[in-house]
């Protein structure tokens, strides 16, 4: 009879054209969950830092004949208007 096994005869059933789209469902949710872990690991990379220049300590004089550290007082800048602060150092 010419309708009895039709589903048997195609080349793509029911349940191949589902497990082909649980398989494409799988891939675009590896990789939508993977963005953030890629993200993460190349953050460090692509990121651009501020540049901190040099601070002024002192003269050099004063460090020629240290025997014990000295404790020095520096301002800190880091960009145009980022912050500024006061940091306490001790010199050898």
């Amino acid at each position: 009879m010419p309708g009895e096994n039709v589903a048997e005869d195609d080349s793509l059933t029911r349940r191949s054209f589902l497990g082909v789209l649980l398989g494409f469902g799988t891939v675009v949710v590896g990789a939508a969950l993977s963005v953030p872990l890629i993200r993460f690991a190349l953050h460090p990379l692509l990121t651009t830092t501020t540049e901190i220049g040099w601070s002024d300590v002192g003269k050099i004089d004063e460090f020629a004949s240290l025997s014990a550290p000295m404790k020095k007082l520096i301002t800190v800048e880091a960009g145009e208007r980022l912050f500024r602060k006061k940091q306490s150092m001790f010199c050898r």
